[in-house]
């Protein structure tokens, strides 16, 4: 029960910086504005960038697969590689001293106190990956959900004259209560289209930032009508019928793998009650019988 306690609190830790990391981006403008950097270093954050810094820069072969995975994430904070990989070293120790004082306090032999350390170690260090794949996946929910209701409103500005950085702009203010994470994708297209990046590499970064298939496939697309002087707007409505087609197909390949799921939940804890319900009575009867 330790062990498991210990790792839960690992993974609200997890989630604690992770939300300090977030911090909304009109707080950030404001920083900057007004030049807040000394209350920024001397916050609980800026301890822990300074404290896990000089591991980040040692680990730093593994830095670019784990910082694609922060950005899909939306953890795009400076400091956020740096505690993440501060995290994957710090909690193995941590956890492996709670398995330490368990054993001692238990007088469990050798064997067990090793398998204490073991999974203790493993725990610290699966621990915050664990957490950040879940973050990443339900990000990438959230945008692969909202992405053809979006793509709709995309067609309707496209066949209205708007220009495509506009039109993404368009859509990143309309989306900005139901999906925060399409707008905030969206408006950084918009950004650096403004910036004077390319449409292409603009699309390719969002592509790169989001890290799912229906949008790598939307960007591709957008490219090649954009290069060879295609109708945007009709290829776009196309692909987002395509996109809705394939979204019920999901829906009705999930619905139909559910009785094949639940099969195995009913044969072990509905079935065993429902033949102790039925022949109980029988067995009672037939001991009572040959008791006698």
């Amino acid at each position: 029960m330790l062990i498991i306690l210990g790792f839960f609190t690992g993974a609200l830790l997890c989630i604690g910086c992770a939300s300090m990391l977030q911090r909304p981006g009109s707080v950030r403008r404001l920083e900057r504005m007004f030049g807040e950097t000394e209350k920024e270093e001397t916050s609980v954050r800026g301890m822990l960038v300074g404290v896990f810094d000089p591991i980040a820069s040692r680990l730093g072969g593994a830095s670019e697969e784990v910082r694609t995975r922060l950005v899909q994430a939306g953890l795009r904070d400076e400091g956020a590689l740096s505690i993440f990989m501060g995290l994957r070293v710090l909690l193995p120790v941590i956890f492996v001293a709670l398995g330490f004082a368990l054993g001692n306090m238990l007088d469990s032999p050798s064997t067990t106190r090793l398998a204490l350390l073991g999974m203790g170690a493993a725990l610290g260090y699966v621990g915050p990956s664990f957490v950040l794949d879940k973050l990443r996946a339900k990000r990438q929910r959230i945008i692969r959900l909202a992405l053809p209701d979006a793509l709709d409103l995309m067609v309707v500005c496209l066949e209205a004259g708007v220009a495509m950085g506009a039109a993404f702009g368009r859509v990143a203010r309309e989306f900005s209560r139901t999906s925060p994470a399409l707008c905030e994708e969206l408006r950084l297209v918009t950004l650096e289209m403004q910036a004077g990046k390319s449409g292409a590499d603009a699309l390719r970064g969002l592509a790169d930032r989001v890290g799912i298939e229906d949008v790598s496939s939307l960007v591709a697309m957008l490219i090649q009508s954009e290069k060879f002087g295609t109708s945007v707007a009709s290829a776009l409505r196309i692909h987002t019928d395509g996109m809705r087609i394939e979204r019920i197909q999901r829906a009705e390949e999930r619905a139909a793998k559910a009785a094949v799921r639940m099969l195995f939940p009913a044969a072990g804890l509905i079935f065993p009650a429902i033949m102790i319900v039925l022949m109980g009575p029988a067995l009672i009867q037939m001991g009572e019988a040959f008791g006698r």
